[in-house]
């Protein structure tokens, strides 16, 4: 894990798990040479890093009522790029998540649990979204695995917390 991997996610309490006592600890504040530092530490205990995974959502929970007030995310992203519709979640193949209204769609492109589009249509025509940064830092508050760290095994899918 890189700290430009988790840099974008430490504004949004990012927490970390402990796979030696095999539970969630602190907050993540910041990331020194190969050491986590926790919000309620002091400097001298950092976390080594190979002893801790950040605790994300698989980019598969986009589809999923997970956020607060049971919203779904790809719905909400979808209300970002434009916020008058009332949109429908659907399904294209095994990798593009997207919504719909009418002849409008926003779509997100997966490939091996990682983002590689963002855009949405209108009268089948792609278009790169106005939105992007704003699409973006909601993944980062939300937890969203943008970078494909729970396939790599440096974070641990939330789902399978207790």
């Amino acid at each position: 894990m890189k700290l430009e991997e988790i840099v974008g996610y430490l504004p949004f309490k990012l927490m970390a798990y402990d796979e030696r006592q095999e539970q969630k600890t602190d907050i993540i504040v910041g990331m020194f040479h190969n050491s986590l530092d926790f919000e309620n530490w002091s400097p001298l205990d950092l976390g080594k890093l190979e002893n801790y995974k950040i605790v994300l959502h698989p980019l598969s929970d986009l589809k999923k009522p997970c956020l607060e007030g049971g919203k779904i995310p790809i719905v909400e992203l979808a209300k970002i790029e434009s916020r008058d519709r009332n949109w429908v979640l659907g399904k294209i193949g095994f990798v593009e998540w997207y919504c719909s209204y009418g002849k409008f769609t926003f779509n997100i492109t997966i490939f091996q649990g990682r983002i590689l589009s963002v855009n949405h249509c209108l009268n089948m025509k792609h278009v790169q979204c106005n939105n992007i940064v704003e699409i973006f830092q909601k993944l980062y508050e939300w937890h969203f695995d943008i970078y494909g760290l729970i396939e790599r095994g440096e974070a641990i899918d939330i789902n399978t917390l207790t």
